[in-house]
Protein backbone atom coordinates (compact mmCIF):
# COMPACT_ATOMS: atom_id res chain seq x y z
CA UNK A 1 0.00 0.00 0.00
CA UNK A 2 2.97 2.48 1.05
CA UNK A 3 5.73 3.05 -1.89
CA UNK A 4 9.05 2.24 -1.44
CA UNK A 5 10.78 5.79 -1.13
CA UNK A 6 8.08 6.59 1.67
CA UNK A 7 9.20 3.81 3.51
CA UNK A 8 12.57 4.67 3.07
CA UNK A 9 11.80 7.90 4.86
CA UNK A 10 10.13 6.83 7.84
CA UNK A 11 13.07 4.25 8.01
CA UNK A 12 15.67 7.20 8.04
CA UNK A 13 13.46 9.59 10.46
CA UNK A 14 13.00 6.92 12.79
CA UNK A 15 16.63 6.40 12.62
CA UNK A 16 17.29 10.11 13.43
CA UNK A 17 15.22 10.31 16.37
CA UNK A 18 17.07 9.00 19.28
CA UNK A 19 20.18 10.47 18.63
CA UNK A 20 18.45 13.94 18.45
CA UNK A 21 16.43 13.09 21.57
CA UNK A 22 19.70 12.05 23.62
CA UNK A 23 21.52 15.57 22.05
CA UNK A 24 18.62 17.36 23.33
CA UNK A 25 18.19 15.34 26.68
CA UNK A 26 21.76 15.93 27.66
CA UNK A 27 22.25 19.31 26.65
CA UNK A 28 23.11 22.04 30.27
CA UNK A 29 22.04 25.12 31.37
CA UNK A 30 24.09 28.06 31.00
CA UNK A 31 24.48 28.71 34.31
CA UNK A 32 26.23 24.95 34.91
CA UNK A 33 30.15 25.05 35.04
CA UNK A 34 30.27 21.33 35.57
CA UNK A 35 34.12 21.81 34.77
CA UNK A 36 34.50 23.42 37.56
CA UNK A 37 33.59 21.07 40.31
CA UNK A 38 36.50 19.01 42.19
CA UNK A 39 37.39 16.00 41.08
CA UNK A 40 38.23 14.33 44.35
CA UNK A 41 41.98 13.99 43.91
CA UNK A 42 43.41 17.09 45.78
CA UNK A 43 46.39 16.75 43.90
CA UNK A 44 44.73 17.23 40.27
CA UNK A 45 42.37 19.66 41.48
CA UNK A 46 45.36 22.07 42.61
CA UNK A 47 46.42 21.28 39.31
CA UNK A 48 43.95 22.16 37.29
CA UNK A 49 43.55 25.59 39.44
CA UNK A 50 47.41 26.34 38.63
CA UNK A 51 46.49 25.87 34.95
CA UNK A 52 43.06 28.14 34.93
CA UNK A 53 45.03 30.71 37.13
CA UNK A 54 42.95 30.51 40.02
CA UNK A 55 44.19 31.33 43.45
CA UNK A 56 44.22 28.65 46.19
CA UNK A 57 43.52 31.40 48.84
CA UNK A 58 40.14 32.55 47.03
CA UNK A 59 38.30 29.07 48.06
Amino acid sequence: MWSVPAAVALCVVAMVIPPIAAMVGNTRDKDDRWWDDPSGDPQSDEWWDELDGKDKNRR
